[in-house]
């Protein structure tokens, strides 16, 4: 009996011996794994402050060459080595041997460089627009600048009626674009997405939808159906009354605005010519509409000075009393 409490003891030990063991095991394991993200964390703090130093140093650099570049007295010297490089460059280096035109841009230029505040020169074009150069002797545009408030349609046509009298380059109008801007406009602008424009036409679609609730109420080709001519208007003013409205309709197919405009006619002359001959196009119709409106007007013309004649009193057949002789 005592012999089997003792088998009993010794294997309950064993077990709680190996369990004791199992459990160092994981605690040794934990301790590596922690140790061994405490050693990451530090070799990732250490490779940021090293790319930290090497995003200033070219900054740095950039910004001298910038300053030399812009001296009118600066010309370029000897090469040197770059001041600031990315990559150190020492005796067991593999990367091959590099150097710049005279980088040293406080003693060429004799000025101190200025660091750049934060934020500065933000733009949403890609490096291709940005490498085109500008025109020579650029000046800005006389022109009203866009504070988010008008048609956005009507400010991209003026900004590119008047630009392309100086260039085309689709580049140079993306640069040039942002200076006719002031205001919440501006500010769209400067928030716009790094690398999110690289045509005129993109930044004109994201500009016009941007400020798409600034438009006027837009009118479609239904609201010529109302329009009609008046049975005392004259042609002239019913040409005026439809042109004006045709052109508050954006994008207006010719083909509907003939249509729109031979239907409104009133019972006449020019109606009945148009039936006759029917008009190849507006500009057909319109050179027809002229010379019907000289006819009328001199027409009307006629019977104004018929009415001013005959209201007119006659004083040759109106006797004259002073003239009777007296009985």
């Amino acid at each position: 009996m005592v012999k089997t409490r003792n088998t009993n003891f010794e294997g309950q030990q064993s077990e709680d011996e190996h369990q004791s063991g199992a459990e160092t095991v994981e605690e040794t394991n934990l301790t590596d794994m922690v140790r061994q993200m405490k050693e990451e964390m530090i070799a990732m703090k250490q490779q940021r402050e090293r790319d930290a130093a090497e995003m200033a140093a070219l900054r740095e650099e950039n910004a001298a060459l910038k300053n030399q570049y812009r001296d009118p007295t600066w010309k370029p010297s000897e090469t040197t080595h770059t001041q600031g490089s990315f990559h150190s460059q020492g005796p067991h280096s593999s990367l091959p041997h590099t150097s710049v035109a005279a980088p040293a841009a406080h003693a060429s230029v004799g000025r101190p460089i200025q660091p750049l505040p934060a934020g500065a020169h933000r733009h949403p074009f890609t490096p291709n627009i940005m490498q085109m150069a500008l025109l020579d002797h650029w000046k800005s545009l006389p022109l009203d600048k866009y504070d988010g408030t008008t048609d956005p349609d009507e400010h991209v046509d003026v900004f590119l009626t008047q630009v392309t009298l100086s260039t085309n380059d689709d580049a140079a109008l993306c640069r040039i674009f942002p200076t006719s801007l002031k205001g919440r406009a501006l500010s769209w602008f400067t928030r716009l997405p790094a690398n999110s424009i690289d045509s005129f036409s993109t930044l004109a679609s994201q500009f016009t939808i941007q400020f798409a609730t600034s438009r006027p109420h837009q009118l479609t080709s239904l609201a010529l159906i109302s329009i009609r001519q008046e049975k005392k208007e004259s042609l002239r003013t019913f040409m005026s009354r439809f042109n004006k409205a045709a052109l508050e309709i954006r994008d207006l197919n010719p083909a509907v605005a003939l249509h729109h405009l031979t239907t409104a006619l009133k019972p006449g002359p020019f109606a009945n010519n148009i039936c006759k001959k029917p008009p190849t196009n507006m500009d057909d119709l319109r050179r027809r509409a002229d010379k019907y409106m000289q006819m009328e007007e001199l027409a009307e013309f006629r019977n104004q000075a018929r009415v001013e004649v005959s209201t007119k009193p006659n004083k040759l057949a109106e006797p004259s009393f002073q003239s009777r002789p007296k009985r």
